[in-house]
């Protein structure tokens, strides 16, 4: 096996590994521990997405600059440093700083880590399997996610902490797995522009390629409105009077599901005709079953946000990779993030307002019908451009 190839067997550890997997079924609880009420759910992740929202352009940049391999570095080494964060000190003041610093690493690794898969397969010549192999490589976040679910909500019954501190360890790991990637640079020849130039041209070819734009702004409304679905199912879990040591046998539930569909996604996109109607199909139909007061109803819409979480980021890095050059792939992966983040950020902060004031069910189906609004908007301006 090439080193390039490597790079291929070394991601599916990385995205198995670097997410704060353990945290999902049990963060809400966590939060709840130390007297903290739902609304401060949505402050957290407003300060994370418009964290993620800063950082992120110019740590594309940066990675098209230095290098796949060390952006991801920083990213992985940063994540783990806030996971670690929570566990030392159970202060709001802290929580806020550390999400922060993951957001930092969040926006290092992301762009970076699809770029290099990208690149590498241009170099070995298979670029046309991207989403093959980006699918399988991802499959792992829910391995590792599904088992981590189950172990977590038991973990949590003996210290809130437990399980977030062995989340930080293995998240470490991925500091020394990145330092054996090998930089897939097929453009060695190739002079590169200076930071400011690069930030330039990456704005006016966004503004001048009406497609890229538009596949900008459709999968930034699709990302904030899977950020808030995700956000939803402890709340659900919690009205249902559901116990948390059980909310780990959900999330494996969700993670098996995520997992097998994330194995058949090439299969399914070539069944669809248009895959943006498609995940906004998916994900409304999710909202609306979560605003349903029946715990088989609500965890059915759950798995209808994990078909949605399988397809998107293939879907969505493969337009974008498709349309850029070598030399700005992270940065225009990053913006695609970027703007993503700026979405989801208003959205929870919007959100998290009246979230206080009205029942989980309520909150879904108000979600749902601002999503059916927005679509039939987007679509009515496309239509007149066709026109």
């Amino acid at each position: 096996m090439s080193k390039i190839e490597n790079n291929l067997k070394i991601m599916k550890w990385v995205y198995g590994t670097s997410l704060p997997f353990m945290l999902g079924p049990i963060l809400h609880a966590f939060y709840n521990h130390y007297g903290l009420e739902v609304s401060f759910f949505y402050q957290i992740l407003t300060v994370g997405v418009l964290s993620t929202f800063i950082f992120e352009v110019p740590t594309g940049a940066i990675a098209d600059k230095i290098g796949y391999r060390y952006s991801i570095f920083l990213g992985v080494s940063l994540m783990a440093i806030s996971v670690f964060m929570i566990v030392a000190v159970q202060d709001i003041k802290w929580f806020v700083i550390s999400e922060v610093i993951f957001s930092l690493g969040i926006a290092f690794k992301s762009g970076a880590d699809s770029g290099l898969i990208y690149d590498s397969l241009v170099v070995l010549g298979r670029e046309e399997e991207y989403v093959e192999v980006f699918s399988n490589a991802r499959k792992y976040i829910f391995v590792f996610a599904g088992v981590g679910s189950v172990a977590s909500s038991i973990l949590f019954k003996l210290d809130p902490r437990l399980p977030i501190l062995i989340n930080g360890i293995l998240m470490s790991t991925n500091i020394i797995v990145t330092l054996f990637i090998k930089e897939p640079i097929h453009t060695k020849g190739e002079e590169r522009i200076t930071f400011k130039e690069q930030m330039s041209f990456v704005v006016k070819h966004t503004f001048k390629n009406r497609e890229i734009l538009r596949i900008i702004l459709i999968t930034s409304v699709l990302y904030g409105f899977y950020r808030m679905n995700f956000n939803s199912y402890q709340p659900f879990l919690k009205a249902q009077n559901v116990d948390v040591v059980y909310y780990g046998l959900v999330f494996f539930i969700l993670n098996v599901v995520a997992f097998l569909s994330s194995k058949y996604s090439k299969k399914v996109l070539s069944l669809v005709k248009s895959n943006f109607m498609f995940l906004f199909i998916v994900i409304t139909t999710s909202f609306l079953f979560l605003a349903v007061p029946f715990l088989g109803v609500g965890i059915i819409g759950m798995m209808f946000c994990q078909f949605f979480r399988s397809l998107y980021p293939a879907i969505s890095s493969k337009l974008i990779n498709e349309r850029t050059d070598s030399s700005i792939r992270a940065t225009m992966l990053s913006t695609l993030s970027f703007t993503g983040n700026l979405f989801a950020a208003v959205l929870a902060f919007g959100i998290g307002l009246y979230t206080d004031y009205v029942s989980t069910y309520q909150n879904n189906l108000i979600i749902a019908l601002t999503l059916i609004g927005l679509y039939s908007l987007l679509n009515l301006v496309r239509r007149q451009q066709k026109g």
